[in-house]
């Protein structure tokens, strides 16, 4: 977020609904990040160290984490992020 409060993330249209305007959120506070999904249809996965994970709740963040949310869904069903 900016200082003004704006997000610094701006999702384009979404067709297929994988994604919502309050999918998840990050917050910065005591000198780092958390993710928190907000009970998103599809979640919110963290890849950490090469394994990925649902986020449940509220997680904090690491050097090298990487936040994914499904962007589209391939014919044979698999998430893409």
């Amino acid at each position: 977020m900016t200082l003004d409060g704006a997000p610094e993330c701006v999702l384009e249209p979404d067709p297929h609904r994988l994604v919502s305007r309050v999918h998840c959120t990050a917050e910065h506070a005591d000198g780092g990040w958390t993710i928190a999904d907000n009970a998103s249809d599809n979640g919110t996965v963290l890849r950490r160290g090469g394994e990925l994970t649902r986020v449940v709740g509220t997680t904090a963040l690491r050097h090298g984490d990487a936040v994914l949310i499904i962007g589209d869904i391939t014919p044979d069903g698999e998430p893409r992020y």
